[in-house]
Protein backbone atom coordinates (compact mmCIF):
# COMPACT_ATOMS: atom_id res chain seq x y z
CA UNK A 1 0.00 0.00 0.00
CA UNK A 2 3.07 2.11 0.15
CA UNK A 3 3.30 3.02 -3.46
CA UNK A 4 -0.20 4.22 -3.95
CA UNK A 5 -0.82 7.98 -4.32
CA UNK A 6 -1.39 10.33 -1.26
CA UNK A 7 -5.16 11.03 -1.31
CA UNK A 8 -6.25 7.06 -2.19
CA UNK A 9 -4.11 5.49 0.84
CA UNK A 10 -5.16 7.96 2.90
CA UNK A 11 -8.68 7.33 2.33
CA UNK A 12 -8.21 3.85 2.28
CA UNK A 13 -6.82 4.40 6.20
CA UNK A 14 -9.55 5.98 7.14
CA UNK A 15 -11.91 3.21 6.19
CA UNK A 16 -10.00 0.84 7.92
CA UNK A 17 -9.54 2.26 10.89
CA UNK A 18 -13.09 4.47 11.91
CA UNK A 19 -14.23 1.31 13.47
CA UNK A 20 -11.43 1.32 16.26
CA UNK A 21 -10.65 5.10 16.06
CA UNK A 22 -12.84 8.00 15.63
CA UNK A 23 -15.97 6.69 13.88
CA UNK A 24 -18.00 9.18 11.51
CA UNK A 25 -14.99 11.45 11.92
CA UNK A 26 -12.97 9.18 9.62
CA UNK A 27 -15.49 8.26 7.63
CA UNK A 28 -16.12 12.15 7.27
CA UNK A 29 -11.55 12.03 6.09
CA UNK A 30 -12.14 9.40 3.86
CA UNK A 31 -14.90 11.35 2.14
CA UNK A 32 -13.11 13.93 1.90
CA UNK A 33 -9.66 12.26 0.36
CA UNK A 34 -11.53 10.97 -2.04
CA UNK A 35 -12.93 13.86 -3.53
CA UNK A 36 -9.45 15.35 -3.26
CA UNK A 37 -8.19 12.87 -5.91
CA UNK A 38 -7.98 14.45 -8.87
CA UNK A 39 -6.14 11.30 -10.23
CA UNK A 40 -7.78 8.76 -11.96
CA UNK A 41 -4.50 6.77 -11.87
CA UNK A 42 -5.33 2.96 -11.10
CA UNK A 43 -2.84 0.58 -9.45
CA UNK A 44 -0.90 -1.87 -11.69
CA UNK A 45 -2.23 -4.94 -11.83
CA UNK A 46 0.06 -6.61 -9.44
CA UNK A 47 -0.28 -3.93 -7.04
CA UNK A 48 -4.34 -4.78 -7.53
CA UNK A 49 -3.86 -8.15 -7.30
CA UNK A 50 -2.02 -8.09 -3.83
CA UNK A 51 -4.76 -5.41 -2.36
CA UNK A 52 -7.45 -7.60 -3.01
CA UNK A 53 -6.20 -10.72 -1.42
CA UNK A 54 -5.37 -8.62 1.28
CA UNK A 55 -8.93 -7.45 1.70
CA UNK A 56 -10.39 -10.87 0.91
CA UNK A 57 -8.43 -12.36 3.76
CA UNK A 58 -9.87 -9.36 5.51
CA UNK A 59 -13.48 -10.36 4.55
CA UNK A 60 -12.87 -13.77 5.41
CA UNK A 61 -11.68 -13.13 9.19
CA UNK A 62 -14.84 -10.55 9.44
CA UNK A 63 -12.50 -8.07 10.07
CA UNK A 64 -14.24 -5.69 7.30
CA UNK A 65 -17.45 -5.28 6.25
CA UNK A 66 -18.35 -6.50 2.58
CA UNK A 67 -19.22 -2.50 1.99
CA UNK A 68 -15.92 -1.69 3.52
CA UNK A 69 -14.43 -4.34 1.41
CA UNK A 70 -16.82 -2.80 -1.83
CA UNK A 71 -15.47 0.58 -0.75
CA UNK A 72 -11.59 -0.16 -0.91
CA UNK A 73 -11.82 -1.16 -3.92
CA UNK A 74 -13.67 1.59 -5.69
CA UNK A 75 -11.06 4.10 -3.48
CA UNK A 76 -8.65 2.77 -6.00
CA UNK A 77 -10.79 2.11 -9.45
CA UNK A 78 -14.27 4.60 -8.86
CA UNK A 79 -14.17 7.23 -6.63
CA UNK A 80 -17.88 8.03 -7.29
CA UNK A 81 -19.00 4.53 -6.15
CA UNK A 82 -16.41 4.84 -3.06
CA UNK A 83 -18.08 8.08 -2.38
CA UNK A 84 -21.52 6.50 -2.32
CA UNK A 85 -19.88 3.14 -0.45
CA UNK A 86 -18.70 6.25 1.92
CA UNK A 87 -21.71 7.53 2.48
CA UNK A 88 -23.70 4.25 3.16
CA UNK A 89 -20.54 3.19 5.92
CA UNK A 90 -21.71 6.83 7.93
CA UNK A 91 -25.74 6.17 7.55
CA UNK A 92 -24.82 2.73 8.89
CA UNK A 93 -22.10 3.80 11.61
CA UNK A 94 -24.93 5.41 13.65
CA UNK A 95 -27.55 2.50 13.78
CA UNK A 96 -25.35 0.30 16.22
CA UNK A 97 -24.36 2.80 18.29
CA UNK A 98 -28.33 4.04 18.27
CA UNK A 99 -29.87 0.39 19.07
CA UNK A 100 -27.81 0.29 22.33
CA UNK A 101 -28.76 3.27 23.87
CA UNK A 102 -32.36 2.55 22.93
CA UNK A 103 -31.81 -1.00 24.59
CA UNK A 104 -29.90 0.28 27.91
CA UNK A 105 -33.02 3.00 28.35
CA UNK A 106 -35.48 -0.15 27.83
CA UNK A 107 -33.41 -1.81 29.84
CA UNK A 108 -33.50 1.05 32.45
CA UNK A 109 -37.11 1.75 32.87
CA UNK A 110 -37.93 -2.43 33.20
CA UNK A 111 -35.52 -1.81 36.33
CA UNK A 112 -37.36 0.84 37.25
CA UNK A 113 -34.39 2.06 39.19
CA UNK A 114 -34.07 5.58 37.36
CA UNK A 115 -32.71 8.78 38.53
CA UNK A 116 -34.39 11.81 39.08
CA UNK A 117 -32.48 13.18 35.87
CA UNK A 118 -33.65 9.76 33.76
CA UNK A 119 -37.24 10.10 34.94
CA UNK A 120 -37.02 13.58 33.93
CA UNK A 121 -35.91 12.94 30.73
CA UNK A 122 -38.56 10.26 29.98
CA UNK A 123 -40.92 12.33 31.01
CA UNK A 124 -39.95 15.21 28.90
CA UNK A 125 -39.46 12.37 26.36
CA UNK A 126 -43.79 10.98 26.88
CA UNK A 127 -44.87 14.77 26.70
CA UNK A 128 -43.54 15.49 23.13
CA UNK A 129 -44.29 12.27 21.95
Amino acid sequence: LQDLPFCKGNAIKYVLRYKNKNGLEDLKKAEYYIKADTKIAKPSVIEALVITEYLKKLLQTQKITETEYRCILNILVNPKEALADVNQLMSEYGTPLKEAVENSLKHQEQKQELDPIAQIIKAYRDFIE
